[in-house]
């Protein structure tokens, strides 16, 4: 992922919910100052703090960091965007996604909010959708943007044998969301899948950056 917006280059504070990965990490560390990860269980905090702490036998993403080191001609090398990565996350909170407050109060607001699949994922319906989508737009300070993933009529993914539930939504309705949270679309773009697998059934992916005109 690329943060090229012409207006994303002036902002500073980054939260990105993550979901137990970091390639969405890597060329946030090239623009923002300060970022706060939102991870959603105990186990998935502990492991980044390990990667964080370059603890060994913790997960390896170096196949990612070389893959855009390789991409960003006269960037830093692997190892260095590794470390400006760690270098840029400030805290590691954890996203409760059953309480009545998901994100700890000593979060403050940021310039920008990052979701990647992760709503259609811990949405059982698309109210709870919406609820969730408000709780991270709340996050941002106002004329803050959200960076926003989705899969469109995807319903399930199968990991590890086990088949897991997924929310079903389209653009209708993710625009919908976007607008009763306060949101003014700046962006809306879709992208055809191209799967040849029966691990998952998403017929597009979306992505939607937004900005939020005021504070409720």
């Amino acid at each position: 992922m690329r943060y090229s917006h012409q207006n994303m280059l002036k902002e500073t504070q980054c939260l990105i919910l993550l979901g137990a990965a970091i390639y969405n990490l890597i060329t946030a560390a090239n623009v923002f100052k300060e970022i706060y990860v939102a991870e959603f269980t105990d186990n998935g905090i502990k492991e980044f703090e390990r990667w964080l702490n370059k603890e060994p036998g913790v997960s390896d993403w170096s196949c990612a960091t070389k893959f855009v080191a390789e991409l960003e001609v006269k960037r830093d090398g692997w190892q260095e965007k590794e470390d400006k990565i760690r270098r840029a996350i400030k805290k590691v909170v954890k996203w409760d996604i059953c309480g009545r407050r998901p994100v700890p109060k000593e979060l403050p607001q940021v310039d920008c909010v990052i979701s990647l699949w992760i709503l259609n994922i811990i949405s059982k319906t698309k109210a709870e959708f919406k609820i969730n989508l408000k709780s991270l737009v709340s996050q941002l300070k106002t004329g803050g943007y959200l960076m926003f993933f989705a899969v469109i009529n995807m319903t399930y993914y199968i990991f590890g044998g086990h088949k897991f539930f997924v929310l079903a939504t389209d653009e209708n309705f993710l625009r919908e969301a976007a607008r009763e949270a306060g949101l003014v679309i700046q962006k809306f773009e879709l992208q055809l899948s191209s799967k040849c697998t029966t691990l998952v059934d998403y017929d597009k992916v979306a992505f939607l950056l937004a900005r939020k005109e005021k504070d409720d």
